[in-house]
């Protein structure tokens, strides 16, 4: 080629092959064949940017990196982000507080006496670099915890302010409670640690929990119930509750839960509570404090069956009359039913309740049922049904097939009057009859809740080897309450009466006369509650709105056109002697033309009402209408009761 060629030679790859093609003599260079198929290349027109194939070949070599290195580098990473944090925490982690760095070491008692004195330190060690501020104790007691320095007053929950705990500083506390709680139960007390951090509002908490055993309780109780009774028959129970504690235990509560088929009839202690469970309120009960409680009911159930009583002592739940908060200790007994030897059964009216009632004076009728419930034979059986009470009429005592003793009030069957006694095999029957009477109550009356007893018993003998002659014995006790002598009256009156009546009499057709109306309520025996009387006013009658005396409570319901009077309590006199109670009112009365040559009715549908509180029975009275008829104004007369024109 020229010399003047604008480029000099290529000394290049390029050049090589131009002149192995265009110098004369140049040798061929061999030229080598891959077995592989040719690959395309697309040719690109430009030279393009030389940037751009770098950055991409670096990335096809990273990413051609074996796993291997992948791994490591990785490795390498991690380790250099460890040794930047444990830098950070050596040099700067003065600032982070743990839980972990605090300790709380509690030193107690494992075992207390209910009751008793509770003492427990408290050592709290800050083991951060950073002071802990502002810091609350905060104790949290178990259910009837007490205030040693006030034993009536409740502690629940106690709180003491620290203030700061420095970093690696030691507090000591010390804290005292009396605990009380069932034996043999473990207690919970929670110590609880409140702080906050220099700059920051946040309340942090650790807490701890210490666990207390209680050794005894701080109450004991006795109970004194029977192994076994008959069914039907009355037993009776006692408890006695005892204090175990040094210190006085406030605001005590006895409670007892009845078994299914117990009806309790008396108490030494009347109870509060319901059906179910009765609420004996004990109060304070001092050191060596005693309270014996004695009560009777009666038990029935099947053959064989177990009834449990559970006695408890604690304190009551707060906001709940039969529920205790803390249970301090607990009994349970058990009874068992049987079926008694010899099966008795009384009904008195018809009544088969233990507690019967009847009108005073009313004859009542007795229907006993006995039976032998032995697989052996019974001989020489007697039945007797004693009556006790002042108000039994003696005279109006009869029996069939018996006897009856007035020296001792007592009825008796025997194998003379009824041969069938002589003998029972077993699965023998039989049915007596008696009736009797109270008396009848009169103004001079003397007795206040009258009742009668009746005590029903039979006895025989036994006929069983090795038994012979063994007695077999079954009682029945009832009460027969007698209810009040509930009395209730009315009239209608002109002339007399604390108002002064106007208008015609007699009555005149579109004219109106107004007219008293007495009522008057009386109970002897025993006192009523809740007594009213009642009556429907008739269209032309109108309720004047006035009584006297003005304390009695008249209630009038306008849209039914009934008048009430509600008395409410009713006593009796202290010997059971009669009171009365009455109220007056007006009313007035304008007849109309279809009433001319009649009388017309004031008031219509009168009746009183009232509970006896010795019995528990409703008693309700009706009486006749009063109408313009004034039988008991002394100064009216007969005629002047008809309307006229």
């Amino acid at each position: 080629m020229a010399d003047n060629q604008p480029f000099p030679p290529e000394d290049d790859g390029l050049g090589d092959l131009n002149r192995e093609l265009y110098e004369r003599g140049a040798t061929p260079r061999h030229v080598h064949h891959s077995d592989l198929a040719p690959r395309s290349e697309e040719v690109k027109r430009d030279w393009g940017s030389r940037s751009a194939p770098a950055k991409s070949l670096h990335h096809r070599r990273f990413f051609s990196l074996s796993v291997l290195s992948k791994v490591f580098v990785a490795a390498a990473a991690f380790f250099i982000l460890s040794l930047v944090a444990a830098g950070f925490l050596l040099f700067r982690g003065s600032n982070i507080v743990s839980n972990t760095n605090i300790d709380i070491n509690l030193t107690g008692p494992l075992t207390v006496k209910s009751g008793g004195d509770f003492d427990l330190g408290i050592a709290i060690t800050n083991k951060n670099r950073t002071d802990l501020e502002t810091v609350d104790l905060v104790i949290n007691f178990p259910e009837g915890t007490r205030d040693p320095l006030d034993v009536g007053k409740d502690l629940s929950r106690f709180r003491r302010a620290l203030g700061e705990i420095k970093s690696g500083q030691t507090k000591v506390e010390g804290i005292q409670a009396i605990l009380f709680g069932q034996e043999k139960t473990k207690l919970e007390i929670e110590i609880l640690l409140e702080y906050r951090l220099r700059g920051s509002d946040a309340i942090f908490e650790k807490s701890k929990i210490y666990e207390v055993q209680v050794a005894d309780s701080p109450v004991s109780i006795n109970f004194d119930v029977p192994e076994t009774v008959n069914a039907g028959r009355e037993i009776e129970l006692g408890i006695e509750v005892l204090s175990n504690s040094p210190t006085v235990l406030s605001d005590l509560v006895l409670a007892v839960v009845w078994p299914p088929g117990f009806v309790p009839k008396r108490s030494s202690i009347i109870p509060t509570g319901n059906n179910q469970t009765a609420i004996w309120q004990l109060g304070d009960f001092p050191p060596g404090g005693r309270r014996t409680i004695t009560v009777v009911g009666e038990l029935v159930g099947q053959d064989a069956e177990l009834k449990s009583f559970q006695v408890r002592v604690g304190l009551l739940k707060s906001g709940s009359p039969d529920e205790l908060a803390v249970i301090y200790t607990d009994t349970v007994k058990t009874i068992q039913v049987e079926r008694p030897f010899v099966g008795l059964a009384m009904t008195v009216n018809d009544s088969s309740a233990s507690e019967p009632s009847a009108n005073l004076g009313q004859t009542v009728q007795t229907v006993i049922d006995w039976g032998n419930n032995l697989p052996v034979p019974v001989t020489n059986g007697t039945v007797s049904l004693s009556l006790k009470g002042q108000a039994l009429r003696e005279s109006s005592v009869t029996v069939q097939n018996g006897a009856y003793s007035s020296t001792e009030d007592v009825i008796v069957w025997d194998q003379v009057s009824v041969p069938a006694l002589a003998r029972l095999d077993p699965g023998d029957r039989g049915t007596l009859q008696a009736s009797f009477a109270s008396l009848p109550f009169s103004a001079g009356s003397s007795i206040r809740n009258p009742y009668i007893d009746l005590v029903l018993t039979f006895r025989g003998e036994r006929q069983e080897a090795g038994r012979q002659g063994e007695l077999v014995e079954t009682v029945i006790k009832k009460t027969l309450k007698l209810s009040a002598a509930f009395q209730a009256a009315g009239a209608a009156l002109y002339y007399n009466g604390p108002f002064a009546n106007t208008g015609p009499l007699p009555p005149k057709v579109d004219t109106p006369t107004t007219y008293t109306i007495v009522w008057q309520l009386a109970t002897g025996g025993n006192d009523v509650r809740e007594a009213q009387m009642f009556a429907t006013v008739p269209r032309g009658v109108r309720f004047m709105g006035e009584a006297a005396p003005a304390t009695e409570k008249l209630v009038y319901d306008a849209t039914n056109r009934i008048l009430t009077w509600e008395a409410g309590y009713l006593p009796a006199g202290s010997r059971g002697e009669p009171r009365s109670r009455e109220v007056a009112f007006q009313v007035e009365f304008i007849p109309s033309a279809n009433q001319t040559g009649n009388e017309a009715n004031l008031l219509e549908n009168i009746r009183a009402v009232s509970i006896d509180t010795f019995t528990g029975e409703a008693i309700n009275r009706a009486l006749s209408n009063l109408t313009t008829i004034l039988s008991t104004d002394a100064n009216f007369n007969a005629s002047n009761g008809i309307i006229v024109q």
